[in-house]
C-alpha cells in the first residue's frame, strides 16, 4: 500500500487547516478532524487513510455550504441533500445533511408546520394544494398526515374567506357554477364548497327579505 508524507499544515483565514502531502496542497479540514485523527507534521499517510481524509473534508465543505443554505431560509432535509448534490456526490450530501440534522438545525415537522401556517393563513391554500406544497418540498407524508390533522377543521373559515373576499361578484351575478369549479380547482371538497356556497346564498337572500 502507497504511503504520502503529510509535510505541512496550515490554519486558513476560515479556521481550518490546509493540509500538504509531499510538499502540495490537498484539502482542508476542520479542527474536530485534525484532533480526532491526531494529524501532525511529517506523519506517514497511507492511501486509505487519505481517502478518508479527503471524504471528511468533502462532508466538512458540504456542511459548511448547507449552513450557508440555512442561514437564508429553512429548508425540509430532502430540499436542502438536493441543492448540495449540485456539488457534492449523494453520500457526501447525506452525510452532512445527517451531521447538521444531529445539532437541530434541520428539522422537517417544524418546517413543514411553518410552510403550512404560511400557505394557509397567507396564500390561503386548500389542504390539499398544501399538502402538494410540502410534498414538493420532500416532506414525508406521514408528517404532512399528522400536520393535516390540525388544519382539517380551519379549512372551511379559510374557504369562506377566500369566498367572500374573491368571489363576491359572480355569486352577485349567479355565477355559482363558475365559482364552483373554481374552488374545485383550488383543492377544496365539494361538499364544503356546496356548503360554503348554500351559507354565502342563504346569507344573500336574507340581506333582501323584506
Amino acid at each position: 500500500m502507497n504511503s504520502m508524507t503529510l509535510t505541512d499544515i496550515k490554519k486558513t483565514k476560515r479556521g481550518s487547516y490546509a493540509l500538504f502531502f509531499d510538499g502540495e496542497f490537498q484539502f482542508s479540514v476542520n479542527d474536530d478532524v485534525l484532533i480526532s485523527y491526531n494529524l501532525s507534521k511529517d506523519m506517514k499517510v497511507d492511501d486509505c487513510l487519505f481517502c478518508e481524509l479527503r471524504r471528511k473534508s468533502d462532508i466538512g465543505r458540504a456542511k459548511n455550504k448547507a449552513y450557508r443554505y440555512l442561514s437564508v431560509r429553512a429548508h425540509s432535509r430532502e430540499e436542502l441533500k438536493k441543492k448540495l448534490e449540485r456539488e457534492f456526490d449523494a453520500l457526501t450530501s447525506e452525510s452532512a445533511v445527517e451531521d447538521i440534522e444531529k445539532l437541530g438545525y434541520v428539522d422537517d415537522y417544524s418546517y413543514a408546520k411553518s410552510c403550512f401556517d404560511y400557505v394557509i393563513t397567507r396564500k390561503k391554500m386548500s389542504c390539499r394544494q398544501a399538502e402538494n406544497y410540502l410534498a414538493n418540498k420532500g416532506i414525508d407524508r406521514e408528517i404532512i398526515s399528522e400536520i393535516l390533522c390540525d388544519y382539517k377543521n380551519s379549512e372551511r373559515a379559510v374557504l369562506d374567506e377566500i369566498i367572500e373576499n374573491k368571489y363576491m361578484d359572480k355569486l352577485n351575478k349567479k355565477d355559482y357554477n363558475k365559482v364552483f369549479t373554481s374552488l374545485v380547482r383550488k383543492g377544496f371538497s365539494p361538499k364544503d364548497i356546496s356548503d360554503a356556497l348554500q351559507t354565502f346564498i342563504e346569507e344573500d337572500d336574507d340581506r333582501y327579505d323584506y
